[in-house]
């Protein structure tokens, strides 16, 4: 079964808009591991391949849907002052599925909104006129802590969250298992049973620790530091596309 690695996911995104703003600020120093506008990179290299990031990896526009919606129309003031937390739940509770339009203005949300729906978008009039203005802390709003491996003190938010929490589940099931190793820069793998999968078809590659923490060692470039309490936790994923299958059944 062949593989077409897209590395699909927010947090890719955001390490390769930090790498171009970093080739960008230093524009006479080439990177070792990068090179000339990515002249080094090779499947077999230790930096994945970021060009497939965003959405649908960028091989379909954005899709465009109309306003049918206004943000305004349930009691959101956006003047920089009033409190517009609870005019933006009822907003998000009230429509069922559309574009909820955010004016061009200044708007206080001061306790986190969730969106527990799919098919609902908020839309602002433009990056530079709609801002969305948080004057408290994720901390101070719905205390989350926890602890490092050491047992320090530190925020959950530090990994995740934000004012805006899209809720759901994605539906996933177990199609089969990895039945022999796979070495960097390989895009085929040996699956027990394939007999469930298709070419084009979308999955999602997961690796979980082993009882030596070797996966979490692996990704420390083997200096993990003290990592007695992950007891396997660790846990890698990649996302990509089938693009041949040999063999079929168990």
């Amino acid at each position: 079964m062949m593989f077409r690695p897209p590395w699909f996911s927010p947090f890719a995104f955001l390490v390769a808009f930090l790498l171009s703003a970093c080739a960008v600020a230093a524009q006479t120093v080439a990177s070792e591991l990068w090179g000339d506008d990515g002249a080094a990179w090779s499947s077999e290299s230790r930096l994945p391949d970021f060009s497939f990031a965003g959405y649908r990896r960028g091989e379909v526009a954005l899709p465009e849907h109309a306003v049918t919606h206004n943000v305004k129309d349930f009691g959101v003031i956006g003047d920089g002052v009033a409190d517009d937390t609870e005019a933006f739940r009822r907003a998000v509770a009230t429509v069922k599925q559309g574009v909820i339009l955010i004016p061009e203005g200044r708007y206080v949300i001061s306790d986190i909104i969730e969106i527990t729906k799919p098919n609902l978008v908020l839309r602002g009039a433009s990056r530079h006129t709609t801002t969305l203005y948080f004057p408290r802390t994720l901390t101070d709003v719905r205390p989350n802590w926890g602890a490092t491996t050491t047992g320090q003190r530190t925020s959950n938010y530090s990994w995740s969250g934000g004012f805006m929490w899209a809720k759901g589940d994605l539906g996933s099931a177990k199609l089969t298992a990895i039945a022999a190793p796979a070495v960097r820069g390989e895009r085929a793998v040996t699956v027990a049973d394939a007999s469930g999968l298709a070419v084009g078809q979308d999955v999602d590659l997961r690796q979980q620790d082993d009882a030596m923490d070797s996966l979490a060692r692996h990704l420390y470039t083997e200096e993990p530091g003290d990592i007695r309490n992950l007891k396997s936790r660790t846990r890698a994923s990649l996302v990509a596309r089938i693009v041949s299958i040999e063999g079929r059944g168990r």
